[in-house]
């Protein structure tokens, strides 16, 4: 086996593995959404969500969980947080990826006297509207909409619960968060 062919079964595995890394950060934005929805539902009106949420989990699952909100938010925001973390983890993988993906099609090229860039060159000088948009939505967007939810549950918390213990622990994890979200922000600015 020669170095071309080396390197090119070397391009053609890193590819594959850029498919799982982009699709793990589709499931981790997904649920990182989804968990921030559910908290900026409690921010707007706790009373009524917290009521829903127990009723549905009273009715389908026989389970009385009414006097364990405080516990329930907490529990958000530490899933939150770890969700967000794998996300910004896989995200700053993904970009490290496409650089080191260029890096290949370069020696690929230089090696075979052919251009060869099939997933740097090629795709993001034809990064259509759509791509640009969604790409956008991952680095800024997202990012911008859950740190003001964030900030807005947490001073929801402050106004509303009366338990210090709950209260500490939320605001640190609401700080963790925020700071994850700032240094995401901070390495997707560097990279675009």
């Amino acid at each position: 086996m020669n170095i071309l062919e080396l390197l090119y079964d070397h391009y053609k595995d890193t590819c594959e593995k850029l498919e799982k890394q982009i699709h793990q950060r589709n499931k981790n934005f997904a649920f990182s959404f989804l968990i921030t929805c559910v908290l900026l539902l409690f921010a707007i009106n706790p009373a009524e969500y917290r009521d829903l949420m127990f009723e549905y989990i009273r009715t389908e699952f026989s389970i009385d969980l009414s006097s364990q909100f405080f516990v329930i938010q907490t529990l958000l925001w530490a899933v939150l947080l770890y969700e967000t973390m794998r996300y910004s983890q896989v995200f700053a993988n993904i970009e490290r990826t496409y650089d080191y993906i260029n890096a290949l099609e370069n020696k690929i090229s230089n090696l075979s006297s052919q251009q060869f860039d099939r997933e740097s060159g090629h795709y993001s000088s034809h990064f259509s509207l759509p791509l640009r948009y969604a790409n956008y939505v991952y680095k800024f967007i997202f990012p911008a909409f859950s740190l003001m939810v964030a900030l807005l549950k947490i001073i929801s918390e402050f106004v509303i619960i009366n338990n210090g213990l709950f209260l500490t622990i939320d605001s640190i994890l609401c700080l963790a968060y925020i700071l994850l979200v700032v240094f995401h922000i901070i390495f997707a600015v560097k990279t675009n």
